[in-house]
């Protein structure tokens, strides 16, 4: 148990200190969290007082524990496998181990690759190991930033020979990430529900499209009030009863942000974490390839709506397994105009009749597949999967949830 004021580092994030102690409800559930603070880019962050341990979150080393790591960072053996795959999971298990060497032997690798040529997807993973490295540095050392940044660089810099290993085949590469996170790029969450299993799919960024970044930044790793949009719907998914298995699609460079903040949080029914693919269709299908057979009901839920609670998730897997397509809805209370290629009105539309389609979106499993099978084939722009599937001439069913946006 840790107190306001203390020194601690969460494995993930670098070091900083306990701002308060504070309860936070969270998709209907009260549980008590630290607000972690770090001085280094001052980002706030709010942890569940009951996962620290799991999470591996710890005190700051000392100040001669800080100097014998510096001085010991110009013989640091590093080995690095030429195979992308194998490398990247290699890296996030050093880093996860919450080791100081181990973090210092992925930034020493990775910069050495840097000088040979771009890192691609993994610029983000040597920037949050630096960020690792040096908040707690920092700390420890209690000294200005740039003076830590100096020594480690220059310390980083004095590296011996350092051995690249290669491998014949790829296909082991892609069954090593199915345990936590296998591999394409848009966040997408799939979940199992009992009685009518159905994995939840959860999308939370773009393939080859910028879905809900700005600058650079995933906005759904970004805190809101203190907790990431992401892990609020995730936590959400995680109570809803009818929800067994979670299987997130994302961006490769998002993978190490996904893998902690499901185990910071609690996220316990995230089986995978996949890659996505070249449009929003394509994602959800390659998520939906995913889930595990005997699945009867497919789910896509929006990454961006944290407001989602248990209680609707689970009405939304009941009303599909009536009926084979169902969606939340609200009533439009906007007064929507159509209009013509010149921008005047064509007409009024009745509001009475329109619906602002929600999430989660749940249908049988065969259905879904063969309705985004049939969009990517036919590079047809789809805006949400409930027009995937009345492509095919198929109904889906609304269920009203008031003026509540999720």
């Amino acid at each position: 148990m840790f107190s306001v004021g203390d020194l601690v580092v969460h494995p993930m994030h670098g070091a900083g200190v306990i701002d308060a102690i504070v309860q936070e409800k969270v998709a209907g559930s009260t549980q008590d969290y630290y607000v972690f603070k770090m001085p280094v880019g001052g980002l706030l962050l709010k942890i569940p007082t009951a996962n620290t341990q799991t999470i591996g979150v710890r005190s700051v080393i000392q100040r001669p524990e800080a100097e014998a790591l510096i001085a010991a960072i110009p013989s640091l053996a590093v080995e690095e496998s030429s195979n992308w795959n194998k490398r990247y999971r290699e890296n996030l298990l050093r880093m996860k181990s919450g080791d100081l060497y181990e973090v210092a032997r992925v930034i020493k690798g990775l910069m050495f690759r840097e000088r040979k040529g771009p890192l691609n997807g993994e610029r983000k993973m040597l920037h949050t190991a630096r960020q690792i490295l040096l908040s707690e540095l920092v700390l420890a050392e209690d000294s200005g930033y740039e003076e830590v940044e100096r020594r480690v660089e220059q310390a980083m810099l004095q590296t011996p020979e350092i051995q690249i290993t290669c491998s014949r085949t790829m296909s082991a590469n892609i069954l090593l990430f199915q345990e936590k996170f296998p591999g394409r790029s848009d966040h997408g969450i799939f979940q199992k529900i009992p009685g009518c299993p159905a994995p939840l799919l959860r999308r939370a960024g773009g393939g080859g499209r910028q879905f809900f970044r700005m600058g650079g930044v995933n906005k759904l790793l970004q805190p809101l009030d203190g907790i990431p949009v992401l892990a609020r719907t995730l936590t959400a998914l995680q109570m809803a009863r009818r929800i067994d298995e979670i299987v997130v699609a994302a961006r490769e460079e998002d993978f190490l942000e996904i893998s902690q903040l499901c185990r910071t949080y609690g996220i316990t029914k995230c089986t995978k974490v996949i890659r996505g693919g070249e449009s929003r269709a394509h994602s959800v299908l390659l998520a939906a390839l995913e889930a595990g057979e005997g699945m009867e009901l497919l789910a896509v839920q929006d990454g961006a709506r944290p407001r989602v609670t248990p209680e609707l998730i689970d009405d939304g897997a009941e009303q599909a397994a009536r009926c084979g397509a169902a969606a939340p809805a609200v009533a439009v209370k906007d007064t929507i105009k159509a209009v013509r290629d010149d921008g005047t009105v064509a007409e009024t539309l009745d509001r009475a009749a329109l619906r602002a389609v929600q999430t989660p979106q749940i249908f049988e499993s065969a259905l879904l597949k063969a309705a985004l099978q049939a969009a990517v084939e036919g590079g047809i722009p789809i805006t949400d999967d409930c027009s995937a599937v009345e492509r095919l001439g198929k109904r889906v069913y609304l269920v009203e949830v008031g003026t509540r946006k999720t």
